[in-house]
Parts: C-alpha cells; sequence; structure tokens
C-alpha cells in the first residue's frame, strides 16, 4: 500500500524576542535556586522519551552550578508551542517535526518562523502502534477504538498522519500512555499509538504476559 509517511524527528527549539535574540531566562519572577540562572525546559510526558531527555540535561550541571536546566512536563505538541511564545518561565522545548509543521502551516500570519528558532535535532521518532493478538495489520483496526493521545500532543499530530496516509479510518481516543495501554489490556481499545526516540518507557514496561504486540 502506498503511502507518503515519514517518520518525525524530536527538536529542541527555543523563543526569540522581537529583536531575534533567544529569551533564555527572560522575565523569570521565581527559579529552583535564586543564585543561579536557570533554564525552562518543556519536554513531553512524564513516561515518555522527552521527559529523560530533559532530565539528563538538568544532570549535566551540579547543584551548585551557576546554571541550571529545569524539566517541564509537556506533550510535545500544540501545548509545548503555546508556553515556548507566552510563557515566560519555559525558555527551550521539545516539539515534534511533525507539530511544527502543522503549526507553521495555520499559524496566523504565519510568522512562527520569527518566533521560534530550532537549536538542536535529534534522531528520528518511533512510531509504535501497540495492540491486542487479534490485529495483524494497521487495516485490521479499520472502525475500531484506538489511542492516538491527548490532542495536539506529538502522538496524536503523528498518528492523525499516519492513519490518513493508509486511508484507514479509526475511533479515535485522547488517553494519556498509561491509561492506553491498562484499556488495552482489559480489551476495552484494540490499539494504541506510541511515538517516541529508542528507547521508549512505557514500551520497555509492557511484559510479554499481557497478550500485547
Amino acid at each position: 500500500m502506498a503511502s507518503q509517511f515519514r517518520l518525525p524527528l524530536m527538536v529542541l527549539v527555543i523563543g526569540l524576542v522581537a529583536a531575534g535574540f533567544a529569551t533564555i531566562g527572560a522575565g523569570k519572577d521565581r527559579a529552583p535556586n535564586q543564585e543561579s540562572d536557570w533554564l525552562g525546559v518543556i519536554a513531553g510526558d512524564e513516561a515518555g522519551s522527552e521527559a529523560e531527555l530533559a532530565a539528563e540535561m538538568a544532570e549535566l550541571f551540579a547543584n551548585d552550578s551557576p546554571f541550571r536546566v529545569v524539566p517541564v512536563p509537556g506533550d510535545s505538541g500544540l501545548k509545548n508551542i503555546s508556553r515556548l511564545l507566552h510563557d515566560p518561565h519555559i525558555d527551550a522545548g521539545f516539539i515534534s517535526t511533525d507539530v511544527l509543521a502543522g503549526a507553521k502551516t495555520q499559524s496566523a500570519g504565519n510568522d512562527l518562523a520569527e518566533r521560534l528558532q530550532v537549536v538542536a535535532r535529534f534522531c528520528p521518532q518511533e512510531v509504535h502502534v501497540l495492540a491486542r493478538a487479534d490485529i495483524e495489520s494497521l487495516a485490521d483496526l479499520s472502525g475500531k477504538k484506538a489511542n492516538i493521545g491527548p490532542a495536539g500532543g506529538s502522538s496524536a499530530v503523528t498518528a492523525t498522519i499516519l492513519f490518513r496516509a493508509f486511508n484507514i479510518t479509526i475511533e479515535p481516543l485522547a488517553l494519556d500512555g498509561h491509561a492506553a495501554i491498562e484499556q488495552l489490556k482489559k480489551g476495552a481499545i484494540a490499539a494504541a499509538v506510541i511515538v517516541g526516540a529508542k528507547p521508549t518507557p512505557l514500551i520497555s514496561e509492557i511484559s510479554a504476559s499481557d497478550g500485547l504486540h
């Protein structure tokens, strides 16, 4: 079956002020350490790979360092873009290229390129479709309940592109990853789409005895 689907990348983005300079540390009226400058980095779901990346960034700086990285849970999607643009405590964020491309297309005035700057590119995201044993292919999900994650998040955006590319219509649900896996185990839904870099914590927690593949 032909399709135009491509794996998204995860990128690290910073916000820019009107003059074109990064807003790192600007406008902050509180900090975890008043004697340190700090960078607020919004990542993904707490169980996702982006949260682990942000935590690893924070670990690069010692507790007594004059500069700190503070990870903040997010969705690697539209929520992260919104907080980058409007929350003075958020300086950088992980955003899927699928989300970023869609936001640029839909942005009023198409000015996101002037307000956000990609500063780092990471490896391609992997798209995992977890399903019950009776589901043998994507086509088997047609007309069935499948979780794609909260609206606007990286998994939801990429999953929507995936199913559209293969002309498959599902009944989409917007559960978080942990809730979706529990519903899968109970047989309440047919599949769950999880998008993330390797290793994906949610995937590694699944046991062979859970009956999922």
